[in-house]
């Protein structure tokens, strides 16, 4: 029988991406599917805020949780938005928080005119907890190293997606299909890490 993990984000991207890594291999509940609210993100770290996630979603449950923590990370910005990238527009009315945070950076990155200077990195850490309680944590941490391009590109993904110029693929993470970008993505390497220590966890 497979496991069972509710995952601990309300981003139906994020969800997607999740569920399409691990589908054959656990049941993922999601937290819309449950109605849970989520926890203040306090921490300035990935693994702190991703931590504190499984564990709040799993004490509110009493289920096993697997909790993603991820951001842009610009280093001509000094590493902004980082932790705080979900919350790096304070919104513009008509637009959603995502459309609102691309067009924020943009307009930051707008002096920055060379591809050295636009370099960027998507962090993903990925945590699981058997219950809230569980003293050692299953992590999985990825990276993904790219460009910030300069107009919004595709259709498909999340977040700072359509301005996330890969070089590798040559085309950006919103021109990309699931599958795609899980080869790719901070995301798809944080999961792939965390799968064998997840199997640990329950098939031991």
């Amino acid at each position: 029988m497979k496991p069972t993990y509710l995952v601990a984000t309300t981003n139906r991207g994020k969800f997607s991406e999740i569920t399409n890594f691990f589908g054959e291999k656990f049941n993922l509940i999601s937290m819309n599917e449950k109605k849970i609210d989520p926890c203040d993100e306090i921490f300035d770290t990935f693994v702190e805020n991703a931590l504190l996630k499984a564990r709040y979603v799993s004490k509110t449950t009493n289920l096993p949780v697997l909790a993603d923590d991820s951001g842009l990370v610009v280093e001509a910005l000094n590493g902004s938005p980082g932790v705080k990238s979900a919350r790096f527009s304070r919104g513009i009315s008509g637009l959603t928080r995502d459309e609102a945070n691309n067009l924020k950076l943009l307009d930051c990155m707008s002096s920055f005119v060379n591809a050295k200077q636009r370099q960027a990195y998507f962090v993903s850490v990925v945590v699981g907890v058997s219950n809230y309680l569980d003293p050692f944590p299953a992590i999985g941490i990825g990276t993904w190293h790219g460009q910030i391009s300069t107009h919004l590109s595709g259709d498909n993904g999340h977040g700072y997606d359509p301005i996330f110029y890969c070089p590798i693929a040559k085309k950006t993470a919103a021109q990309m299909t699931v599958n795609e970008k899980l080869k790719y993505s901070h995301r798809g390497r944080s999961l792939k890490n965390i799968f064998p220590f997840l199997i640990e966890k329950n098939f031991k």
